[in-house]
């Protein structure tokens, strides 16, 4: 998830060019591609091709995911804790 976390911290000034973020992430090859992928499948960003240049935009859903962290509930100790101690 930090890879994700990362690219969307790269998109929140705005769309970017695709080839841009290659070179200005520290993602390389399949890590990248996996991170994109995770990102459109998630619907926290798009996609948009505008003459013959691919671009990367983040979605609503990207800044509110940007603004509540990658886990919400870490800081709830989702899990743990006297009510979930033993239950797995």
């Amino acid at each position: 998830m930090w890879m994700a976390y990362a690219l969307l911290k790269e998109l929140e000034g705005g769309r970017r060019k695709t080839s841009e973020l290659r070179q200005s992430t520290p993602l390389y090859g399949t890590a990248f591609d996996w991170a994109v992928t995770g990102l459109l499948s998630m619907g926290l960003a798009k996609r948009v091709i505008e003459g013959g240049e691919e671009y990367l935009e983040m979605t609503d859903a990207g800044r509110s995911w940007l603004s509540t962290g990658p886990w919400p509930w870490a800081q709830w100790g989702y899990g743990w804790g006297p009510r979930h101690g033993r239950c797995w």
